[in-house]
């Protein structure tokens, strides 16, 4: 409708019958609503400020007052996704400083959250890291078996390969190991440290378990109550138990560990027997070497290095090398060339990367003359060739 600028009557009015809106009146028109429009600003909803009101009493750790806010906003029904989730982490403050009957107060209140909105990924976050502090309080009081269902509930809800995953695990690990379920914790920290390298605690208390299975005789009867009957989940455990003694194994260390949880995994589960003998057999030769080596004087032994830049043939047991100094090697006064047959196929390794912790280092080694040899013994941990000095 348009009006008369003059008299004010909508158009045709009686102080202008014969007069008809033209280009300026529109414009004027136009002008005015954006006026009227831009004078209008909405009132705030009265539960969003009940909402806003909780959150803030929240940050200030006023929360008697965050909760009686936030109550009215769900009262109101309105925002009721987040108003539960600002609840289950007012509840949560409240479970950690105060009184821990509040975690299963505040889990509910996730729950709720989550129910409103099944998709959004912060409930359900939120929800996982109260799980995991309930399960962390309840090991540090010693209520374990509460504390491993706690966890478990918190595992599946976070994203794999992140930090809070692998505290999940690395806490599992813990309660694993409180409860005597060595070989179960072994696991847990080996999964942590898998999935976040940084984690350097974890990898302290994986070398106590270690130690401890070390120390101790490992049977499948002492730990038959800790895996379950289902033969799908035994598999599955069976599984675990092989990949750590792989990595055990790979890494050369514990091996007598390692073997102990190799026999485990195939007797729990039908393991392939070859895939089960192939890793069994492999540990046993490390084992033999490590003995071996230990038998020997280690100012005796060396370690052959930079093979791969030579054009060295296979090696063998037995082979005869000869030793030369190099003393004015620019790189390595120290350096000492290893010939076979005449030709040159590397040198004695000098550095902590290269020389086997259980051989001499070129510079360690005092008295080498034009005749001094070397006899190859072996390839040790698949990276190492050692020699013996033949002096």
């Amino acid at each position: 409708m348009t009006f008369c600028r003059n008299c004010g009557s909508s158009l045709p009015c009686t102080c202008a019958s014969s007069y008809e809106p033209g280009r300026e009146d529109i414009e004027y028109e136009r002008e005015k609503r954006e006026r009227e429009h831009r004078a209008y600003v909405p009132a705030p909803h009265p539960y969003d400020v009940f909402k806003k009101n909780a959150w803030k009493s929240y940050v200030e750790g006023e929360y008697a007052d965050a909760l009686q806010w936030i109550h009215k906003s769900i009262i109101g029904g309105c925002y009721l996704g987040e108003s539960w989730n600002i609840k289950g982490k007012i509840l949560e403050s409240i479970a950690q400083k105060y009184d821990s009957a509040a975690y299963e107060d505040s889990i509910y209140a996730y729950n709720r959250a989550i129910e409103y909105d099944p998709q959004n990924e912060t409930f359900k976050n939120n929800k996982a890291l109260c799980l995991y502090e309930w399960a962390k309080y309840l090991d540090e009081n010693g209520i374990y078996e509460l504390a491993m269902d706690k966890i478990n509930e918190a595992l599946p809800l976070f994203e794999n390969k992140t930090w809070s995953y692998a505290n999940a695990l690395d806490l599992k690990g813990d309660i694993s190991r409180h409860t005597g379920q060595l070989i179960k914790a072994l696991i847990y920290y080996d999964y942590a440290v898998n999935d976040y390298p940084g984690f350097e605690n974890t990898s302290e208390r994986r070398n106590n378990v270690l130690q401890l299975l070390s120390n101790s005789k490992i049977e499948l009867e002492d730990f038959k109550s800790d895996y379950p009957s289902d033969m799908s989940k035994r598999s599955d455990e069976s599984k675990l138990l092989y990949l750590s003694a792989e990595k055990l194994y790979q890494n050369s260390e514990y091996l007598d560990v390692a073997l102990g949880i190799l026999e485990i995994s195939f007797r729990l589960c039908n393991l392939d027997y070859g895939v089960y003998f192939r890793l069994r057999q492999n540990i046993k030769e490390r084992i033999a070497e490590n003995d071996y080596l230990l038998r020997l004087d280690k100012k005796k032994l060396i370690t052959i290095t930079g093979t791969e830049y030579y054009n060295c043939p296979e090696l063998k047991n037995g082979m005869i090398f000869k030793l030369k100094k190099e003393p004015e090697n620019i790189h390595d006064k120290n350096a000492i060339a290893v010939y076979l047959d005449g030709n040159q196929i590397g040198y004695v390794a000098n550095g902590i990367h290269t020389a086997d912790v259980q051989t001499s280092k070129a510079s360690d080694i005092q008295y080498i003359d034009d005749n001094t040899e070397a006899e190859y013994l072996f390839n040790h941990e698949g990276e190492y060739h050692i020699a013996r000095l033949l002096v």
